[in-house]
Parts: structure tokens; C-alpha cells; sequence
């Protein structure tokens, strides 16, 4: 009968070793899952952060956008017509009808793509959408977002319409 109590009782300790065990492991797994949580959390903050700084920087790009293309569309008083019709102002529109009867592969070959800023990119870019190149094609030609090229192109059809 002793030998039973003996071994009724170390049954007890190992039980109670087991138990103790798997209280420990419960309380880790615990501390692990608010840990994540807290991580999920800053990860949403950060990503909203940033979401709402890419939308300023979108509503920026469109304002200038704008700006620029209100100052590219003022409208010649007479005395700008006639300076342009004169014989040797025409040599500034030489460029601009070059580029025109150009093909896309030569225009893109002497292109300094680069340098492209401002309203030589937006040129450049309705140039080629003019061609039949998609915002991906002309995104990949040059080196530019995607994202980018669909704003130019969205831009330019709001003011067509």
C-alpha cells in the first residue's frame, strides 16, 4: 500500500510540474498576441501616414499641374502673334515640327530621357500617347511610374473636356 501512496504521489508532482508548464507556455503565448496586436497597430498608423502624404503629394502634382498649364495657355496679345510669323522667329518651331513627322523609336532614340522635366515631360508624354503608346509603354520608355503617366493623361482629358 505504501508503494501506491509513493507512486500516487509522484503522479501528483509530475502532474502539477505538467500543469505549471503549461500555464507558463499560455502566458507567453499571451504576451506574443498583444505584441502582435501592437505591431498590426503601428503598422496601419505608418501605412495611413504614408497614405495621406501620397495623397498631398498627388493634390500637389495636380495643382502645379494646373498652375503650369495655365501659364502655358495664356493667350498672345498681337504684338506675340506677329513676332512669331516673322521668318526668323520660325526656327523655334522648327523642333516641334521635326518631332512630329519623327517616328517613336527615333524621337525616343534622340531623347535625353534623363533630363525630362516639367513641360518637356508633358510634352513628351502626350507626344507618345498621341502615337498610340499605352501608359505602361510610356511609362517603361521613360523610366517613369505608371501611376505617374495615367495622371499626365487624366490631366490632359479633364481639360479637354
Amino acid at each position: 500500500m505504501a508503494f501506491f501512496i509513493v507512486i500516487s504521489l509522484i503522479l501528483h508532482v509530475i502532474s502539477f510540474f505538467c500543469i505549471t508548464l503549461l500555464y507558463m507556455k499560455r502566458g507567453e503565448m499571451k504576451r506574443i498576441e498583444q505584441e502582435q496586436k501592437r505591431s498590426a497597430t503601428e503598422l496601419e498608423e505608418a501605412m495611413a501616414a504614408y497614405l495621406l502624404e501620397l495623397q498631398e503629394e498627388h493634390h500637389n502634382l495636380i495643382k502645379s499641374l494646373k498652375k503650369s498649364r495655365e501659364n502655358n495657355t495664356k493667350k498672345p496679345n498681337r504684338t506675340e502673334f506677329n513676332a512669331v510669323s516673322k521668318p526668323e522667329d520660325l526656327s523655334d518651331l522648327l523642333p516641334a515640327f521635326q518631332m512630329q513627322e519623327d517616328t517613336v523609336e527615333i524621337y525616343l532614340s534622340k531623347l535625353k530621357i534623363e533630363e525630362l522635366e516639367g513641360e518637356q515631360l508633358r510634352k513628351t508624354v502626350y507626344f507618345l500617347h498621341d502615337r498610340g503608346l499605352t501608359s505602361e509603354e510610356i511609362a517603361k520608355h521613360l523610366h517613369r511610374g505608371d501611376a505617374e503617366i495615367r495622371l499626365f493623361l487624366q490631366f490632359r482629358q479633364e481639360n479637354r473636356i
